[in-house]
């Protein structure tokens, strides 16, 4: 069986199977082709779409280490309103974190969230280590050495 040689017309959007050069990753954004010159486009010319969205309502390039958060979590829906632009991932992870507090009730300007109490006020749990995850209280902390002893 002799196959057919691929010709110029067959490639892009002249292909029979074009779907208009977006694609997915393997974590369900869509992917797709960036304008020529695009500063921050990865291998083969490709940027996740939300982000040429974002740029587009904005009228310029967004920095590498800003973050574009989907407010109703459906990382396929890339409509404007649906998109947030944070400066970096330490504000998103943050804004993520009030979220949880605020879905458990309390108020995420003012307390954490204690994964076995619930909200609970700042004072209630370790400070002393900056950067760490605080999903614990004091007082469940020591029910936990405790235990563990």
């Amino acid at each position: 069986m002799s196959r057919r040689r691929r010709q110029r017309s067959d490639i892009g959007a002249a292909s029979t199977s074009w779907k208009g050069g977006v694609t997915h990753d393997g974590k369900g954004y869509r992917i797709a082709l960036a304008p020529p010159g695009h500063p921050h486009a990865q291998s083969r010319g490709r940027i996740r779409e939300h982000r040429l969205v974002v740029e587009g309502a904005l009228g310029h390039y967004l920095q590498p280490s800003a973050v574009v958060h989907h407010v109703d979590d459906a990382i396929a829906n890339n409509t404007n309103s649906n998109l947030v632009v944070l400066e970096n991932d330490a504000e998103h992870k943050e804004l993520h974190r009030k979220r949880r507090v605020l879905r458990a009730g309390g108020n995420p300007w003012l307390q954490y969230l204690c994964r076995t109490c619930g909200p609970l006020p700042f004072a209630a749990f370790h400070t002393s280590r900056p950067g760490r995850r605080l999903t614990l209280c004091r007082e469940c902390v020591r029910r936990s050495n405790r235990a563990r002893r």
